[in-house]
C-alpha cells in the first residue's frame, strides 16, 4: 500500500512539475510575441522536455518581437536558452541568474539592451555565451570570468565600454573570445596570456590603446588574432614568430611603428597577412617569402621601403604594397609569384588598396603615384614594367567612370619612360634576354587592346611595333618562346 502512494505521490510530482514548465514556456512564447493559439507551451516547435522538465528552448529565427519575462527564473532545469536572430528587445532580467543548469546561452542578432546582468556569473555550468550583435552597453561584467567551464564567449557588435576585465583571463577553458565591434578602451591585458587553449581573439574596432603586449606570445594555440582598427602604438612584438599554430593576423588600422619583424617568417601556417594603415618603416623582411601558406598580404598605408626579391616565393593571391615610399621593386620580386606575375590580372591585385581608395585623390594622381614605382627605365626590368602597368590600367581606368582621366595620365606619365626601353627590348634579336623582352611586349600589348584611342602613345606604339617585320613573328602569336 505505501509502495503504490509512494508511486503515486511521484507521480502527481512530475505532472505539477511539467504542467507548470509548460505554462511558464507559453507565457514566455507569449511575452515574445508568439502566436497566442498555442495552448500547451511543450508543445512549441523548439521546446524540449525531460523526465517532467523542460530542458531546452530553441526559438531562433521565429520572428519574435517581445521581451524576456522574469518568469524565466522557474525553469530550474532550462540547459540549453536559444532564440537568436529574432528581433527581441528589452534587458536580460538579471533573474536569468537562477538558471543554474544553463549550459549554452544563445541570444546572439536581437535588439537587447541595457547592460549585460553580473547574475551570468552564478552560471558556473555555461560553456556558451553568445550575445553578438545586438545593444547592450554598459562594461562587461567581472563575473564573467568565475565561469571555470566556458568555451566561448561572443560579445561583438554591441556597444560596450571600459576595459576589458582583467578576470576574463582566469578562463582557463575558453577557446573563443570575440570582443570586436564595441566602445572598449583602454589597454589590451598582459594576463591575456594566461588562456592557454584559446584559438580565436578579436579585439578589432575599439577603442583600445597602449601596445601589442608580449604576454599575447604566449597563446600559442592561437590561431587568428585581430587587434585591428584600435589606436594601439609602440612595435610589434618580435615574439609573434613563437606563434607557431596562427593562421590569421590582423594588426591593420592602428599607430603601430617600426619594422615588421623577420621572426614573422616563422610562422609557415599563415594564410592572412593584414599590417595595412599603421607607420611601419624600413625594408619588409626577406623572411616574409617563407610564409608558403600565405594568399593575402596587405601592407599598404605605411613607410615601407624595400621590397625583397623573396616575395617570388610566394603564391599568394592577394599582394598589396602601395602607397607606400618604396624607391625600387626586384627585377625577381614577383616573377614567379602567381598573385603579382606578370599578367593584368594579377598586377591588378598589387595595387587592390592603392591611393585610388582614398577619397581625397583623384584617379589621376592615383595613377601616376602607381606608375612611379613601376621599373619604367630599366630595360632588363621591361617585363616586369609591362605588367605594372597592364594592373595599374587594370585596377585604375577599368573601374573608373573616368576613362579620359585616366588614359591623359596614362600618357603624361608613361609616354617617355616607358617606350623606350620597350623599344630597345625588342631590338634585341638574340641573347639571354630574349623571351623576357619578348613576354614585356606581348604583355603591354594586352593592356593597349583594352584602351581606346583617348590613350595617343599607347595606340601609336602598338601602331609602330605591328609595322615593323622585325617585331611581327613575337608579337603575331601568343607565345613567349618565339624566336628573334
Amino acid at each position: 500500500m505505501m509502495m503504490i502512494l509512494l508511486l503515486a505521490s511521484l507521480t502527481s510530482a512530475t505532472v505539477y512539475a511539467q504542467s507548470t514548465d509548460c505554462d511558464t514556456v507559453l507565457r514566455l512564447w507569449k511575452d515574445m510575441g508568439g502566436s497566442t493559439s498555442v495552448k500547451n507551451g511543450c508543445s512549441l516547435p523548439g521546446v524540449t522536455s525531460s523526465f517532467g522538465s523542460v530542458t531546452a528552448i530553441n526559438w531562433s529565427s521565429q520572428g519574435l518581437k517581445g521581451t524576456i519575462s522574469s518568469d524565466i527564473e522557474s525553469l530550474k532545469d532550462l540547459q540549453y536558452l536559444i532564440l537568436a536572430n529574432n528581433q527581441l528587445s528589452g534587458q536580460i532580467p538579471k533573474e536569468i541568474g537562477n538558471l543554474v543548469n544553463l549550459v549554452e546561452l544563445k541570444l546572439f542578432n536581437n535588439n537587447f539592451s541595457g547592460s549585460i546582468p553580473k547574475e551570468i556569473g552564478k552560471l558556473r555550468k555555461l560553456q556558451y555565451i553568445w550575445l553578438s550583435t545586438n545593444r547592450f552597453s554598459g562594461s562587461i561584467p567581472n563575473e564573467i570570468g568565475d565561469l571555470p567551464d566556458l568555451f566561448s564567449l561572443y560579445l561583438h557588435n554591441n556597444q560596450l565600454s571600459g576595459e576589458i576585465p582583467v578576470k576574463l583571463c582566469d578562463l582557463s577553458n575558453l577557446n573563443y573570445l570575440l570582443l570586436d565591434e564595441n566602445k572598449l578602451s583602454g589597454s589590451i591585458p598582459k594576463e591575456i596570456g594566461k588562456l592557454k587553449k584559446l584559438r580565436s581573439l578579436f579585439l578589432s574596432l575599439n577603442r583600445l590603446t597602449g601596445r601589442i603586449p608580449d604576454e599575447i606570445a604566449s597563446l600559442s594555440n592561437l590561431q587568428a588574432l585581430s587587434l585591428a582598427s584600435n589606436r594601439l602604438t609602440g612595435s610589434i612584438p618580435k615574439a609573434i614568430g613563437k606563434m607557431s599554430s596562427l593562421v590569421q593576423l590582423m594588426l591593420h588600422t592602428n599607430s603601430l611603428s617600426g619594422s615588421i619583424p623577420s621572426e614573422m617568417g616563422k610562422l609557415h601556417n599563415m594564410t592572412l597577412l593584414w599590417l595595412f594603415d599603421n607607420q611601419l618603416t624600413g625594408d619588409i623582411p626577406s623572411e616574409i617569402g617563407n610564409l608558403k601558406a600565405l594568399w593575402h598580404l596587405v601592407l599598404a598605408d605605411n613607410k615601407l621601403t624595400g621590397v625583397p626579391s623573396s616575395f617570388a616565393k610566394l603564391q599568394t593571391r592577394t599582394i598589396a604594397l602601395f602607397p607606400n615610399p618604396v624607391s625600387s621593386i626586384p627585377y625577381d620580386a614577383f616573377t614567379k609569384n602567381t598573385a603579382a606575375g606578370l599578367s593584368p590580372q594579377n598586377w591588378t591585385n598589387i595595387f587592390s588598396l592603392s591611393s585610388l581608395y582614398k577619397r581625397s585623390f583623384s584617379s589621376s594622381q592615383a595613377v601616376e603615384e602607381a606608375y612611379s614605382l613601376c621599373p619604367l627605365n630599366d630595360v632588363k626590368n621591361a617585363n616586369v614594367a609591362a605588367g605594372c602597368i597592364t594592373g595599374i590600367y587594370n585596377k585604375f581606368c577599368r573601374d573608373t567612370k573616368d576613362l579620359q582621366s585616366c588614359h591623359s595620365a596614362y600618357d603624361n606619365v608613361v609616354a617617355s619612360s616607358i617606350f623606350q626601353p620597350l623599344r630597345v627590348c625588342a631590338a634585341w634579336r638574340s641573347g639571354p634576354n630574349s623571351m623576357t623582352c619578348a613576354s614585356a611586349i606581348q604583355n603591354f600589348l594586352v593592356v593597349t587592346d583594352y584602351m581606346t584611342l583617348t590613350s595617343r602613345h599607347a595606340m601609336e606604339f602598338k601602331s609602330s611595333i605591328f609595322a615593323s617585320k622585325l617585331y611581327a613573328p613575337c608579337v603575331s602569336t601568343s607565345s613567349v618562346t618565339c624566336n628573334w
